[in-house]
């Protein structure tokens, strides 16, 4: 016995559709999990690139306040400053 061809169309279209539902089913799933996943991994990625940018501008200041000092003052060791000892009395 021959199937008829709207019911051949009817069971294949059927068979798509079923596949169709199962692939959305997995997927979506897959996106609840994945999706959050994904955030959290950035948010990690962003903060450890704030924070390496932070840290390049600061050690920037840092170098920038330490070259301001170095050109304002001359440092004084202990040992040039210890003839100095008897004329503050």
């Amino acid at each position: 016995m021959r199937l008829p061809t709207l019911m051949i169309s009817a069971i294949t279209w059927a068979v798509i559709g079923g596949a169709l539902w199962l692939f959305g089913v997995i997927a979506i799933s897959l996106a609840w999990i994945v999706g959050p996943l994904a955030y959290i991994v950035h948010l990690n990625l962003l903060q450890e690139m704030v924070r390496k940018i932070v840290s390049e501008e600061m050690e920037k200041v840092v170098d920038a306040v330490e070259m301001e000092i170095d050109s304002d003052f001359v440092p004084v060791s202990f040992q040039d400053a210890s003839h100095l000892e008897g004329s503050l009395n």
